[in-house]
């Protein structure tokens, strides 16, 4: 292929690829901007230096003469740090989704500081942009490769080992580029299919980018159904106080309506009155009157079934319900829970109650 040419499709390639990073990028800033989450504000910032990264590229490939090699080593330079920052925030964000047992190696601010110094080193040593291409490939797969070393358990325990590997393979891509570009600093020849490498670049980092966004939308929707998770259980939780007397914990008589909806083959009630409360309320005050209520919904508990319910329909009443019971069977039971009230040694002496036992009929307590 005619050199002119493969420049001219380098050129495309890095143009789709720009414009690509660049709907990466503004993606992300929405999600940053709706979604608030550190790990998503650190991708956005990695692929606005990766779309840099290939801007300077651009830049260097339509570098006019005149310009001088300085400036056009410059320019390389600063595609040296724009992609290695990129790859910086890209692992980083693996460390933000909740991977709490293992530390970054070094901090964005203090790596990124360290390779504009050795930039700015290559810069002063001379190097040019295939030593300088080289160092970068070599470069972004250490990084890559280590921290997706020391993020494998995490990543198993945390689900999200997809998009783990789709780091790793990226690393192991660049380790590739920079091993086959080695022969080429010491006077060999560059495989052929290099020149083409670009497509291949351009093809994985849109996999990346998905990768992120697969991620991200996981993250959220595990956060949604954690959410509603929440919402159900409070919803129980307010479900069960509303329902459920706060001093002896029996039903509280606004659910009669629906327990007795599940009552299809009838029921008997047997309704206990404590007929003194208001005197041992005068007499010996509010403990002791609450001690003996709650005495009282505890003798009933002991004295029924499962299946039976239990309310307390009124400041001094208690309601025994029996699905499926004949009213013998809800006599007995009246009568041992009034014999065990009477031989409590607590309240048996003080509290003076008395039962009712009736069918029920479909009318409000």
């Amino acid at each position: 292929m005619p050199e002119a040419v493969e420049v001219i499709l380098n050129q495309w390639s890095l143009s789709v690829q720009v414009s690509l990073l660049l709907v990466f990028f503004s993606l992300f800033s929405w999600l940053d901007w709706r979604l608030k989450r550190l790990f998503i504000r650190t991708w956005r910032m990695a692929w606005a230096m990766n779309a840099l990264a290939l801007l300077s590229v651009l830049l260097v490939l339509n570098w006019p003469e005149s310009g001088g090699e300085t400036g056009q080593r410059f320019i390389y330079q600063l595609y040296a740090v724009f992609k290695l920052a990129f790859v910086v925030f890209l692992v980083r964000a693996l460390f933000e989704l909740k991977a709490h047992n293992v530390s970054f190696i070094l901090s964005s601010k203090l790596q990124i500081g360290l390779y504009l110094m050795m930039h700015l080193a290559w810069f002063l040593l001379g190097f040019d942009t295939l030593q300088t291409q080289v160092m970068v490939y070599l470069g972004v797969s250490t990084i890559l490769i280590i921290h997706c070393l020391l993020l494998f358990s995490e990543s198993k325990k945390q689900r999200f080992m997809v998009i783990w590997a789709v780091f790793l393979v990226e690393g192991l891509l660049f380790l590739h580029h920079g091993l086959v570009l080695i022969p080429a600093l010491l006077g060999g020849s560059v495989p052929d299919y290099m020149t083409h490498i670009s497509f291949i670049d351009a093809i994985y980092e849109c996999v990346v980018g998905i990768s992120c966004l697969a991620m991200v939308a996981k993250l959220m929707g595990r956060e949604l159904q954690e959410a509603n998770d929440l919402l159900a259980d409070s919803h129980k939780q307010i479900n069960h106080l509303m329902n459920r007397d706060y001093l002896t914990g029996m039903w509280h008589k606004n659910y009669f309506p629906e327990f007795m909806k599940l009552q299809t083959k009838g029921a008997m009630l047997v309704t206990f009155e404590f007929i003194n409360v208001d005197e041992i309320m005068r007499d010996w005050g509010k403990q002791v009157r609450d001690m003996c209520l709650k005495k009282m919904a505890s003798v009933l508990k002991n004295n029924s079934d499962v299946t039976d319910g239990l309310f307390r329909i009124s400041a001094s009443q208690f309601l025994l319900v029996c699905p499926q019971a004949s009213e013998s069977v809800a006599e007995s039971k009246a009568m041992n829970i009034a014999k065990a009230l009477a031989s409590d040694t607590q309240c048996g002496p003080i509290v003076n109650s008395k039962y009712v036992v009736s069918p029920y009929k479909e009318k409000g307590l």
